[in-house]
C-alpha cells in the first residue's frame, strides 16, 4: 500500500467516522477518535482478509466493510444495553473466535508467520492483546491494552505506526 493509498483510506475512514458520529444515539460512548481507531483496525483486518482473486478491488471491498461496520455501530447504539459476559461466556467466545479465524491455507499461514517474524516483541504483544480484547469500542480496547502493557500514548502510537508500515509491505 502506497502513501497516497493510505492517505485515501484515512480520509475515507475520517469521513465515515464523522457521519457515524452524527447518527449515533446521544449520549454516546464513542468519540471521533474512537471511530477512527475502529476504522484503522478494520483497514488492517481488511488488508489481511482481502482475496485478490475476487472481482472487487481492495478499495471497493474496504468501503463496503467500513460502511457496514459503522452502520452496525450506529444500530447497536440504539439497541437496549446488555449486561457484561460472565467469565465462562467470555472464555467460550474466545474459543469460538479462534475456531472461526483458523487459517487452513498453508500459503497464508506461512505468509503470516513470515510477517510476524518481522515484528518486535512489543509489536507482537500489542497486536495479541488488541486481538484478544473484547471491549466494544476502540478506545476501551486501547485503554485496556495500554494498562495491561503499561504503555504511554506516545509508545502506543510508535508501535501502531510500526505495525501499520510492516503491513503495507
Amino acid at each position: 500500500m502506497t502513501e497516497e493509498e493510505l492517505q485515501l483510506y484515512m480520509k475515507l475512514i475520517e469521513n465515515y467516522a464523522w457521519v457515524a458520529l452524527k447518527k449515533l444515539r446521544k449520549p454516546t460512548i464513542y468519540s471521533h477518535e474512537d471511530l477512527i481507531n475502529e476504522g484503522v483496525t478494520l483497514l488492517l483486518e481488511a488488508k489481511e482478509r482481502y482475496q485478490e482473486d475476487r472481482k472487487a478491488s481492495f478499495k471497493t471491498y474496504f468501503i463496503l466493510l467500513l460502511r457496514n461496520h459503522f452502520c452496525d455501530i450506529v444500530k447497536t447504539s440504539y439497541a437496549p444495553h446488555k449486561c457484561f459476559l460472565t467469565d465462562i461466556q467470555l472464555e467460550n467466545h474466545i474459543k469460538d473466535h479462534y475456531k472461526k479465524h483458523k487459517i487452513k491455507d498453508p500459503y497464508n499461514l506461512a505468509k503470516t508467520n513470515l510477517l510476524l517474524q518481522t515484528f518486535t516483541p512489543a509489536e507482537k504483544e500489542y497486536a495479541t492483546q488488541i486481538m484478544l480484547s473484547h471491549q466494544s469500542s476502540a478506545s476501551k480496547r486501547r485503554e485496556e491494552v495500554k494498562e495491561t502493557l503499561h504503555l504511554t500514548l506516545e509508545q502506543e502510537n510508535v508501535i501502531k505506526k510500526s505495525i501499520f508500515i510492516k503491513l503495507q509491505n
